[in-house]
Parts: C-alpha cells; sequence; structure tokens
C-alpha cells in the first residue's frame, strides 16, 4: 500500500469503503506529491526516502493503534466506575435528601 493511500485506508476503516482511494486515484496524487516533497522536503531527506517512507508508515500504524488504545481505556472507565444512584429514593423505600429538598421548594 502506498504512503498516499495510508490517510485514506485508517479513514475508510471508521467511515466507510466510499473513503477508499483506488489505485487510479493514488497513481494520480503522485505528480503532485513528488512536485511538493522535491520543492520542499530538504536535501538530506530526499536522499533518504525509504527512510522517510519507513517513518510515516510507522507513524500511520502507531496512530491508528493509539486510537483503538484510548478508546479501550474509556471503555474501561466506564465498566469501573458505578453507575451513580438515584436521588429519587432510598434503598430502603425511604425519602431521599432530594424528596425533602423538592418539598422545601
Amino acid at each position: 500500500m502506498s504512503i498516499i493511500k495510508m490517510p485514506y485506508e485508517v479513514t475508510a476503516r471508521k467511515k466507510g469503503e466510499h473513503w477508499r482511494l483506488t489505485d487510479e486515484e493514488a497513481k494520480n496524487m503522485v505528480p503532485g506529491h513528488m512536485a511538493l516533497a522535491n520543492k520542499y522536503l530538504p536535501e538530506w531527506l530526499r536522499e533518504h526516502v525509504d527512510l522517510y517512507a519507513v517513518l510515516m508508515l510507522h507513524g500511520f500504524a502507531i496512530f491508528v493503534r493509539m486510537e483503538i488504545e484510548m478508546k479501550i481505556q474509556d471503555q474501561k472507565k466506564q465498566v469501573i466506575e458505578p453507575e451513580k444512584p438515584s436521588v429519587s429514593s432510598t434503598p430502603e423505600g425511604g425519602i431521599s435528601y432530594g424528596k425533602i429538598i423538592e418539598r422545601v421548594q
């Protein structure tokens, strides 16, 4: 898979297949990307384009997994944090402070 397609692959997995680039679309983007890379990337990076590609691929892989990890941690928090009890009644069936306050107002 090309670096050009990576952001679209990540998005397609979340939002749907309509986000996935075709090979033809990615191929058509290459000349524009190369022109920008040749103009703006430093010479040392252009000499080590393979290193740039590896860094980009690892960056995307890490980003996707960090996002998954954050979702897992959020789910764990929801399981650990108990649901707050209702203020309308007590376990013994008596009146709660919430009901007393309603009567005073």
